[in-house]
């Protein structure tokens, strides 16, 4: 999570295992793409984490946005009709 939240512009995995302390690129590699995944577990984890946190626990009207950018966006969505 520390390589994916850190203040990196590349969010590879080169980068994030250059960020993240005591992880190589191929240590990394092997957690993402060879180790096993139970799905449903990784999924409840989740579910639990958001459900402890009063920001995040869903309610009526619940919806989770994500925005990676960590950037401002810039320009105008809406223009004023002339």
């Amino acid at each position: 999570m520390g390589g994916l939240l850190g203040e990196s512009e590349r969010k590879n995995l080169s980068q994030i295992s250059e960020d993240t302390v005591d992880v190589s690129y191929h240590s990394l590699r092997h957690f993402l793409v060879r180790a096993s995944w139970p799905e449903q577990r990784i999924n409840d984890r989740r579910l639990e984490v958001m459900k402890s946190c009063r920001q995040t626990k869903p309610s009526t009207g619940f919806s989770l946005i994500i925005d990676d950018s960590g950037h401002r966006k810039s320009g105008c969505l809406l223009r004023p009709i002339r």
